[in-house]
């Protein structure tokens, strides 16, 4: 089967050469285009979706930004791919010429189903899509920008958001925090369903795989690899290393009394060097690893998750974790809230109280209330996270049912 190839800016598709071999026998659904901004995280929160889509028929191609992270994950998925360059930061010039790269994509490839999220692909692929007449435009809210801006920005990203949704046919959550809050602030009119499937989040987990990785892992050599002593009480952060994960605090909870023999792990991208001035105050106790595929094994080798973020739609590295029966320490903003139960599968702690989050930390330092809290957080992530619910509530959305939570 040939790539799909649209003219100019460098856009080109690619296709996995086991793509027909799955679907082969499924009668054809149609046409489901995924519109992203970057394809990065998509790599976790569309894994075994895209080929899941495939083997029920659907031809699915998925759209974003250049980079390696988009063909990996056409490759990995068995699925075609297309890159349209859109901007993360608002930007009115650039912004106008992505819409008409997003228009003359979706013009060519006449999809059935947009389905589109992260902030701007989301508003400006849903634009066109709509302006195109795609039959059926789903938006899947991944977590809410505008709650960390302030100022006229906060406002900007609000319109924004209401815009998305206006433009969208159904819209589905990731968390009921983030429905609620839809609704809260009339983002979305309540004769209009924001629909949740399951216990919600991106993509659930794929538990088995998750723990498959933590049992190879050797959590002793792992943190010799990372000169980090055997018997030390280690903490895991995992995210962009930014202020709206919460890094500033993070750092400043570990240097607080009870806490300053722990070890930090941060695993992720720098993308604010600001809040390494905060980490670098750790001195010899904190380790970085950039963009792995090894969390899972990183994860395992930890004591504990702590995600002290300002905002999610819901955090997959906190299911992720449960599958490996390590607890979690977030906070009680949109999304994170709803990946742990306060006090069965971790702690929750108020948005930005570094003195918060040092006593929920210092709380898990017994091995017994950790183990307790790990272990249900296990069972409840195989309970509640199974990726095929979220998967088929989709795709019945995309046939025409509108059956969600």
């Amino acid at each position: 089967m040939s790539a799909l190839q649209p003219e100019n800016d460098r856009e080109q598709g690619s296709i996995s050469a086991n793509r027909d071999v799955s679907t082969a026998c499924v009668h054809r659904a149609g046409t489901v285009m995924y519109c992203l901004t970057v394809a990065t995280s998509a790599q976790s929160f569309l894994r075994g979706q895209l080929r899941y889509m495939a083997a029920q028929g659907w031809d699915v191609l998925v759209a974003a930004s250049a980079s390696p992270a988009l063909a990996k994950l056409a490759d990995a998925e068995g699925v075609r791919s297309v890159v349209v360059p859109t901007p993360r930061e608002i930007d009115p010039m650039r912004d106008l010429v992505a819409l008409f790269r997003w228009a003359r994509v979706i013009a060519k490839v006449r999809p059935d189903v947009v389905n589109v999220s992260t902030p701007k692909a989301a508003l400006i692929a849903g634009f066109a899509a709509r302006m195109l007449g795609v039959p059926r435009r789903v938006y899947v809210v991944r977590g809410l920008r505008y709650e960390s801006a302030t100022g006229p920005k906060r406002l900007v990203l609000m319109a924004s958001e209401w815009a998305t949704a206006s433009n969208a046919t159904e819209i589905v959550a990731v968390s009921e925090s983030v429905r609620r809050e839809l609704y809260r602030k009339r983002l979305v009119s309540r004769a209009k369903p924001v629909l949740l499937f399951g216990s919600g989040s991106s993509n659930g987990v794929d538990a088995a795989r998750v723990a498959l990785a933590g049992a190879r892992a050797r959590p002793v050599e792992i943190r010799a690899g990372l000169s980090i002593p055997r018997d030390s009480y280690l903490i895991a952060f995992v995210g962009r290393l930014c202020v709206d994960k919460g890094v500033r605090e993070l750092a400043e909870a570990l240097l607080l009394p009870g806490l300053q023999n722990a070890y930090l792990l941060t695993i992720g991208t720098v993308e604010d060097r600001e809040v390494c001035r905060y980490l670098e105050k750790l001195q010899n106790r904190w380790r970085h690893q950039d963009h792995t595929e090894a969390v899972a094994e990183l994860l395992a080798a930890s004591d504990v998750l702590a995600l002290p973020t300002y905002r999610e739609g819901f955090p997959n590295v906190v299911l992720e974790a449960a599958a490996l029966a390590v607890p979690a320490v977030t906070t009680l903003a949109t999304g994170a809230r709803d990946s742990v139960i306060n006090g069965v599968t971790g702690l929750l702690v108020p948005v930005g109280n570094s003195a918060a989050l040092a006593g929920a930390l210092i709380r898990l330092q017994d091995p017994e209330i950790r183990g307790q809290m790990g272990r249900a957080a296990h069972d409840r992530v195989l309970r509640s996270f199974a990726q095929e619910v979220v998967w088929r509530g989709l795709e019945g959305l995309y046939r025409g049912s509108v059956d969600g939570g």
